[in-house]
């Protein structure tokens, strides 16, 4: 009866621990409580993106992002341009503290290249950007999402500094040198009221020591005016998933 009534608690406590599995991508079952394992100081290992965009005016463009613990590349192709977005990371932190308060850092060195078919610019930078607020879990959505499936982080402060250059090329005019023009140094900081600034996540993974979060949007409008000359109307559509994974540091 003994082995029977420990066999029994220990299935039970199996089944409870195996609930706490919410993301696809969740180990089986963890002893750690979610709170436990989000909580900590983490740095990005990798970032990929897609996204495109479109309206009715034949404005369109898409891109992707793709980023390493040292890198970050992003490639935007639209109407009559390109363009291409590396920057070298000097730090791209995360820290969640146990009492509901979160704060991050990014420090990248940019190299900004868009081509207009007749012209390029070449944009090398360095920016920095501190971020801090406070955080929860999302409670579950019927059929939708599991509790604690997601996380919100309301941003109560945002501090950032850069500096820039320009240096412009025109192709179709030989006598036209290229182009260096300063574009100045700048900091700034915004504040925000509770709940007034957030972004939320999906946590597709949460383990100790590392874990997914994805965030995937899409939307469209549709407006019809009239005015003196008639009616008339707009439209556009966007779409794009947004997938990082941290790692303890």
């Amino acid at each position: 009866m003994n082995k029977l009534k420990i066999t029994l608690s220990v299935l039970i406590g199996l089944a409870v621990t195996t609930a706490c599995k919410k993301g696809d991508e969740d180990p089986f079952f963890s002893l750690a409580s979610r709170k436990s394992r989000i909580s900590g100081d983490w740095k990005m290992t990798s970032i990929e993106s897609n996204y495109q965009y479109s309206d009715n005016s034949g404005y369109e463009y898409s891109g992707s992002i793709s980023a390493t613990e040292t890198s970050i590349v992003e490639n935007r192709t639209g109407f009559l341009y390109w363009h291409t977005n590396t920057a070298a990371v000097t730090e791209y932190s995360f820290t969640i503290n146990r009492d509901g308060t979160w704060s991050s850092t990014k420090d990248l060195t940019t190299n900004f290249v868009r081509d207009y078919g007749s012209e390029t610019s070449t944009t090398p930078g360095h920016s920095v950007t501190t971020q801090s607020g406070t955080w929860a879990f999302v409670y579950k959505t019927k059929g939708e999402y599991k509790n604690k499936e997601r996380v919100n982080f309301y941003v109560s402060s945002t501090v950032g500094m850069s500096d820039s250059s320009t240096t412009t090329t025109v192709y179709d005019n030989p006598s036209y040198p290229p182009t260096t023009e300063f574009n100045g140094a700048s900091t700034y900081k915004e504040t925000y009221a509770g709940g007034e600034n957030f972004f939320t996540y999906d946590l597709l993974m949460l383990k100790s020591k590392e874990m997914k979060w994805i965030m995937v949007e899409s939307g469209n409008t549709a407006n019809n005016y009239s005015d003196y000359v008639g009616p008339y109307s707009d439209s556009s559509e966007f779409t794009s998933n947004y997938e990082i994974t941290w790692t303890a540091k």
